[in-house]
């Protein structure tokens, strides 16, 4: 699962790269010839031959990974776009590409901070029932990676059976290659249809885009919330939660 995602990161990365070297030297020739000077072809060709051996290597990630065109699309376009930019505007275009690149990848890495990395067969967490009356429950939160506290003792819940929620961020694009793919915190813990939140430290990113509509998918990122399976609050009882090979969380009880 991993190898095929890094796969499918690099196609769109290529095929974007590709776009944005093939543009950026058609309009750079374009421009030269327009005001007269003569162009550097070597420069030109080298630009031209790095797109089409990315656009190819994207190709045959897209094979080898049963991609759809329309995941490459919206990278190609994102590069086309910078490609006429800076064909464009070589100076200030390249200046303003940087920044945004730099900034994109700062606040890409800050937020990503602020979780863990997700690890397949990883402990979570551990979740243990010391009393299980019929007016409510007490129970002790243990994590592996510190969440906010490393164990929450006495937390005090309503009757019913038990369920753990994570928030998992996807991280795509260049991004993923820098600081991983995939990321998780734990949110709550469920007891029927009431939820406990758990203490936590939010990062830029949802900060400023707590519903990931605009600046998190900009940068690649992607939040979402996971649970685990129930188990029934019983005196003693306690069960782990643990990541799943097939990226979702499981429960397994002791």
């Amino acid at each position: 699962m991993g190898s095929e995602a890094a796969l499918g990161q690099a196609a769109c990365a290529l095929m974007a790269a590709a776009a944005a070297l093939a543009l950026a030297a058609v309009l750079a020739l374009r421009r030269a010839f327009k005001w007269g000077r003569r162009p550097g072809l070597s420069a030109l060709f080298l630009a031209l031959s790095a797109g089409a051996a990315a656009a190819a290597w994207a190709c045959i990630a897209v094979v080898r990974t049963g991609m759809g065109s329309g995941d490459l699309l919206g990278w190609a376009l994102a590069g086309a776009a910078v490609g006429a930019l800076v064909g464009s505007f070589p100076r200030a275009g390249g200046a303003a590409v940087l920044s945004l690149v730099a900034l994109g990848l700062f606040l890409g890495l800050a937020e990503t901070r602020a979780w863990h990395p997700w690890k397949d067969g990883a402990e979570l967490a551990a979740l243990t029932v010391y009393d299980a009356a019929d007016d409510h429950t007490l129970c002790v939160l243990s994590v592996p990676r510190r969440n906010a506290v490393p164990v929450l003792k006495d937390i005090r819940l309503p009757p019913g059976d038990l369920a753990v929620e994570l928030a998992v961020l996807n991280v795509r694009g260049p991004l993923a290659w820098l600081s991983g793919p995939r990321f998780y915190r734990l949110r709550s813990i469920k007891v029927g249809p009431a939820t406990h939140e758990l203490p936590m430290n939010r990062g830029v990113v949802e900060i400023l885009d707590p519903a990931w509509i605009w600046l998190g998918p900009a940068l690649g990122l992607t939040g979402i919330g996971l649970s685990t399976d129930s188990f029934s609050a019983e005196d003693l009882a306690s069960a782990r939660v643990l990541s799943g090979k097939n990226g979702l969380p499981v429960l397994e009880l002791d």
